[in-house]
């Protein structure tokens, strides 16, 4: 069975997830030798784009969601297309997971949205800096949802002192395992 081609981003965001910034690639870079100010630029563009990357998943997700309500919605494609989702099951499956799963994180009225909104640039830049993936997560879904691109450029550049700290946690258990 070969996935549908609008549904592609999802495999790419299961691959991008899975080569995490911090936890597979500055290793990763390290254990090949790569290190100083190479390691750095490198990490940079790496996450930076990640970043970018999720920014339009999130985008892309607000327009599936969007879509398969609408098309939900509709008598006319129950009948045309209910016999090949009970076969194509697992499509179905995600298409729902995506949209109660991720629909409360896109939501307007959303707890975590309106602190954002409140607090505005600081928010993003302190959620970029957070040691934790979760901080950028929420901040990049938040700014794919509302489409604030300013939002994800502040993000980005509090992602750059995140990086920083990584590859220096990273050199650090590196010197103690004497590589």
């Amino acid at each position: 069975m070969v996935l549908p081609q609008r549904l592609w981003p999802l495999v790419i965001a299961i691959c991008v997830a899975f080569c995490n910034t911090d936890v597979v690639v500055v290793p990763t870079l390290k254990t090949w030798g790569i290190a100083s100010w190479l390691l750095v630029t490198l990490v940079l563009a790496i996450a930076t784009v990640e970043l970018i990357w999720w920014f339009w998943f999130w985008r892309w997700v607000i327009r599936l969601v969007a879509e398969v309500r609408q098309i939900r919605a509709t008598v006319q494609f129950g009948k045309e297309l209910g016999q090949e989702l009970k076969y194509q099951g697992y499509v179905d499956r995600v298409l729902k997971h995506l949209e109660t799963t991720y629909a409360k994180a896109i939501a307007p009225d959303n707890h975590v949205n309106r602190k954002i909104r409140r607090w505005g640039y600081l928010a993003l830049f302190v959620l970029g800096i957070e040691p934790t993936p979760g901080g950028r997560a929420i901040g990049v879904i938040f700014c794919g949802a509302c489409n604030w691109r300013r939002g994800l450029w502040v993000l980005i550049f509090g992602n750059v002192f995140h990086v920083l700290s990584v590859i220096w946690g990273w050199n650090l258990l590196f010197r103690l395992l004497g590589h």
